[in-house]
């Protein structure tokens, strides 16, 4: 009797056995399985595994060794991984994309962060440079609240050569009297909402300094001079560079019309996925606002989505939309009144675009909240309205932050301290109520969060910041949380966590083998980390041991 029974036990588990190898024959053998790895997943429910599988352009499986394997047939590539880091492809939330001006000299970089530094280092390439050169350079926040910092002071001994300093928060801009007629902003430029050429003591005409919604108007020109073919030929170059770091996405906030920007991407071609976003400088600039509405997918790999709008400045050019004032009395002006944020969600609402409101102040952060919670019948939390930096959005924000279902996208490299400066320094300069950068108790509070770099795109350094958040260490993110900010977050902060983010079945096959373990370098490590292959649509897009070189197909 346990004869007979043991050896039906035996045949039913041979006939079960063949069951399963004949439905696994039924199915199509995998494109490519990547066996052996330490792979994140960005997947809540599976986040570690050591194997997938891909079938076209898309994830087929993922789990063990032993159960990925078997997936493999004759024709099957086959990639032995050795241990090394496989995560999502990046995704950068906040990007701009910037041509380069083919005409201009750099300045170089001063000695020191007074003015007088700056003055010297612009008076040595004044004398190097070509007649009518134009001189470029950046102004610490030292020399930019000197009252020597004024287009009066440039002009006797920089003459004919446009001088353009910019801020390194970018939101301030001094210029020499031959840079504003380079511009066509000349001596008297107009009002503009949104932001302001500082006056002289005439009240009429321009000192040179210029601010928000003029800076931008800045960019937009300069931009607007440079040749096509080179934008094209600098936005070629920007992929490749991305993709050889290992992002596969980007979703930039150009300083070219949109356009003009989506024309741009998609003759640039495959692989790097580029989501163009319009930029407009002001609530006055009407073709942005509505141009590309109705533009179509111009590419498998370009889409033109959102709409973004600036509601305050930078906390170190005293224009971020602070509580009170700053530690000197400055009080923050204004960018625009409430009826002109209603103006702004209305807008986006009217052309069914995601808003996205560059907003770093609390109060301006408030404005923001309540303009929305004016309008209560629209269904807030489906439309993901986006928050770009969000520097004090603090912990008594957080209720009415999950109540509208808006979306936080930060910027790691902003964590970095100023040489010179003690996070308890810069924190009081900038962010008088204390410390801001608050990302550990966002995550924990359930608010979505995606990262973006709005600057350096090395990825190590960005992830470096984040784990480490040297502005306000008690916020620091793990790694782990960093990475899916920039993977699973950023996807969702477009619409496209059903689609990219995470390394599950049925996702596009977009990831990346890494030269180090992202989760265990050293700090020194992670600024070295790169690409040993960029994986996109299930192709290999870059690969390090073949070509140095990304393979753009």
């Amino acid at each position: 009797m346990q004869s007979r029974s043991r050896s039906s036990f035996l045949l039913c588990g041979v006939l079960l056995c063949a069951t399963a190898l004949r439905a696994t024959a039924d199915e199509p053998p995998a494109d490519a399985v990547y066996l052996g790895g330490r792979i994140f997943t960005a997947d809540p429910k599976k986040p570690w595994v050591e194997a997938f599988a891909v079938n076209g352009a898309r994830i087929s499986a993922v789990g063990s060794r032993a159960q990925i394997e078997p997936m493999a047939g004759p024709k099957t590539r086959r990639v032995e991984l050795k241990g090394q880091t496989v995560i999502p492809g990046l995704n950068d939330a906040h990007h701009h994309f910037v041509a380069s001006t083919p005409d201009a000299i750099a300045i170089p970089p001063p000695a020191s962060s007074d003015w007088n530094a700056l003055q010297a280092s612009i008076a040595a390439a004044v004398e190097k440079a070509p007649a009518g050169a134009l001189l470029q350079g950046e102004i610490s926040f030292q020399a930019w609240f000197d009252k020597k910092a004024t287009r009066e002071t440039l002009d006797p001994f920089t003459g004919s050569h446009p001088v353009v300093l910019i801020t390194v928060e970018g939101h301030g801009a001094l210029l020499n009297t031959a840079a504003l007629n380079r511009f066509h902003f000349g001596k008297n430029p107009p009002r503009l909402e949104g932001g302001w050429f500082e006056k002289n003591a005439d009240g009429h005409s321009t000192n040179g300094r210029l601010l928000e919604a003029a800076v931008f108007l800045l960019y937009q020109r300069q931009q607007g001079a440079i040749p096509r073919t080179l934008k094209l030929s600098d936005l070629r170059a920007m992929a490749a560079e991305e993709i050889r770091l290992g992002w596969t996405s980007i979703q930039t906030m150009a300083r070219i019309p949109v356009g003009t920007m989506s024309a741009l991407a998609a003759e640039a071609g495959p692989p790097l996925r580029i989501r163009v976003i319009r930029f407009p400088v002001n609530i006055d600039d009407v073709g942005e606002i509505t141009g590309g509405e109705h533009f179509p997918h111009l590419a498998p790999n370009v889409t033109v989505s959102g709409l973004k709008w600036f509601l305050d400045g930078g906390p170190a050019e005293k224009t971020a939309a602070i509580r009170g004032s700053y530690n000197d009395g400055t009080t923050p002006r204004r960018l625009y009144s409430p009826q002109q944020v209603r103006f702004m969600l209305r807008q986006g609402l009217d052309q069914h675009e995601q808003l996205l409101f560059h907003v770093g102040g609390e109060a301006g952060i408030e404005e923001l909240f309540t303009a929305m919670e004016s309008t209560a019948s629209v269904d807030w939390p489906s439309l993901r309205v986006r928050i770009e930096h969000g520097d004090e959005l603090r912990e008594d924000l957080f209720a009415r932050a999950r109540h509208l279902g808006v979306v936080l996208v930060e910027n790691p490299f902003h964590f970095g301290l100023e040489p010179g400066n003690s996070a308890e320094e810069q924190n009081a300069r900038d962010f008088p109520q204390g410390p801001a950068y608050i990302l550990r108790s966002v995550v924990e509070a359930g608010i979505p969060l995606a990262l973006g770099t709005d600057g350096p795109n090395n990825p190590g350094l960005n992830i470096l910041f984040a784990s480490t958040n040297p502005a306000h260490p008690a916020e620091a993110m793990t790694r782990e949380q960093a990475v899916v900010a920039f993977t699973r977050g950023a996807a969702f902060a477009e619409f496209k966590e059903k689609e990219k983010g995470t390394l599950a079945p049925g996702m596009l096959a977009d990831f990346v083998v890494l030269s180090k373990d992202i989760f265990t370098a050293s700090a020194a490590e992670l600024a070295e980390i790169h690409s040993e292959l960029t994986v996109i649509d299930g192709q290999v897009a870059f690969d390090a041991a073949r070509t140095r070189q990304p393979r753009v197909r």
